[in-house]
């Protein structure tokens, strides 16, 4: 099911699946790529809220593991393991996830400035009295813009929005957006104070807009032309951080351009999962061996 069909049918519960989505992506999707956006400083990525899944196993196996409360057992945590899995353990047959009630006012402040008072901006929202629901800066060469999105009670909202509004003003500028119809979309996640550095950085390789969210400091940006993504992986990864790229042509899409070369300890660890669970090697072969 796809996530904008489940929103509108919990929706009539006054509910919804607190997962940023686009028109096109599933629940299983989501779950299976543990995929998050800015709100995870609110409401936490997929891993945070599957509490339960079932699933086949490459032997025909039924696996269940969690349920609609959250309890301590022993063994495998198997919302966590599969929830990121990507394909490579088994066939997710059913999620439970929680849901949040939906918000009786949202509002959206935002404001246009340049790259470094940008990050002042956020940072200051970020440390000081708000709550909000996504805290983003979105960056191309020439300008940037600051936007929070506030979700609660209308007199909390409109408190929030107000105090922004007298310290920093206001701006009815279009909302600048990274998820264009570039070919190559990278998308990084780093140290938080490190973000707005890295966001500049890629401005400067090339790329058409960056944006990093506050909170998470997740960082995405798209290129409409092939880039040195090597150079940016190892860049982050100094930094303390991970790089994959998210979108690319089909002929690019080799393991070590959209991946990288994996962390030793971390492909043993993988190894072993993929040998317990699929040893026959049916679901996404090769995906945690061989080049990945």
């Amino acid at each position: 099911i796809s996530l904008e069909k489940l929103n509108q049918i919990v929706g009539e519960k006054q509910q919804f699946v607190p997962i940023e989505y686009s028109k096109e992506m599933t629940l299983g999707g989501a779950v299976a790529t543990n995929f998050w956006g800015a709100s995870k400083m609110r409401f936490g990525a997929p891993r945070d809220l599957v509490t339960g899944v079932d699933a086949v196993l490459s032997d025909g196996r039924l696996v269940r593991g969690g349920g609609k409360v959250v309890k301590n057992v022993s063994g495998y945590d198997l919302p966590k393991v599969f929830t990121g899995s990507f394909g490579s353990l088994g066939l997710i047959t059913r999620v439970t996830i929680r849901l949040r009630p939906q918000n009786a006012s949202t509002q959206i402040w935002q404001i246009a400035t340049d790259a470094q008072n940008a990050a002042r901006i956020a940072f200051h929202v970020l440390d000081g009295a708000f709550e909000p629901t996504i805290l983003r800066v979105v960056s191309t060469r020439n300008a940037s813009v600051v936007l929070a999105q506030f979700d609660g009670a209308p007199s909390s909202v409109e408190s929030q929005i107000s105090q922004l509004k007298n310290e920093w003003g206001a701006s009815e500028s279009k909302s600048l957006s990274p998820f264009g119809d570039e070919p190559f979309v990278l998308r990084v996640v780093l140290p938080l104070r490190s973000a707005p550095h890295f966001a500049n950085r890629i401005l400067e390789s090339g790329a058409t807009t960056s944006a990093w969210d506050a909170g998470s400091g997740l960082v995405r940006a798209s290129f409409r032309d092939l880039l040195d993504v090597h150079v940016l992986r190892a860049e982050a990864k100094q930094l303390g951080g991970w790089l994959v790229v998210d979108r690319a042509p089909v002929q690019h899409k080799t393991p070590d351009f959209v991946w990288g070369a994996p962390e030793a300890g971390n492909l043993a660890l993988m190894r072993r999962l993929k040998e317990k669970f699929d040893p026959a090697g049916i679901f996404a072969p090769g995906r945690y061996v061989g080049g990945l």
